[in-house]
């Protein structure tokens, strides 16, 4: 609002979905919401009739990510965050492994040297991991589970089917006023730098649709 804009859109994955859930259920000035991972833990089972083939084909592969070391990542990051931040923060090589091993496992497509190494650098000479890291405390434990009012914007959502959260319609829908919805056969959980295009073309057609020039 400092910017001068009484009213702007948003838009969210991984935490970024919980940050643009929030703002859009908080306040009015949120015109329009599209994320591209649900910011609840709803129980998707790959087992629902009215799934497609490949929706079918997406939750099961998801299924088994979490039988995966990534469910090791998460707790410990839910349990242990303050830990994780000093070791972390501790050396580069250090921070560079506990990032590197996600663009090795959780992308559709494989992330080059220099954009994980950007990555990790933006995260070492701010010196922020310690801090972002802990935005997951109690996350995944206890049953805890993030929960959100229905969207009154006008809401839109991607679904890159490699992401690690499915995203079917089904489960979609009930989250607001759905206005956009499309799913990608390719792309996963870094759906604006693995398919770039794709992701900018979802969110300007998305906001054509719920955000007119003249609206």
């Amino acid at each position: 609002m400092s910017l001068g804009f009484s009213r702007y859109a948003v838009q969210g994955g991984d935490v970024g979905s919980l940050i643009a859930s929030t703002l859009a259920t908080a306040y009015d000035s949120v015109a329009a919401i599209h994320l591209n991972l649900l910011p609840s833990l709803d129980r998707v089972t790959s087992d629902d009739p009215s799934l497609s083939f490949s929706e079918k084909a997406a939750i099961e592969r998801a299924e088994q990510r979490f039988l995966t070391p990534t469910t090791g990542a998460a707790l410990l990051q839910s349990t242990r965050p303050a830990t994780i931040g000093a070791m972390v923060s501790s050396s580069p090589l250090a921070l560079l492994a506990w990032i590197g091993e996600k663009f090795l496992e959780w992308p559709d497509d494989p992330i080059s040297l220099d954009e994980l190494l950007t990555n990790v650098s933006l995260y070492w000479f701010t010196e922020t991991m310690p801090r972002c890291i802990y935005t997951y405390r109690g996350t995944f434990i206890n049953g805890h589970q993030y929960s959100f009012r229905p969207f009154k914007q006008p809401f839109g959502f991607s679904w890159f089917m490699r992401e690690l959260a499915p995203g079917p319609k089904n489960i979609v829908e009930k989250k607001g006023d759905l206005v956009f919805y499309r799913q990608h056969e390719q792309g996963g959980h870094f759906a604006a730098l693995e398919r770039p295009t794709e992701f900018l073309q979802d969110v300007e057609y998305f906001l054509a649709v719920a955000w007119p020039r003249d609206g």
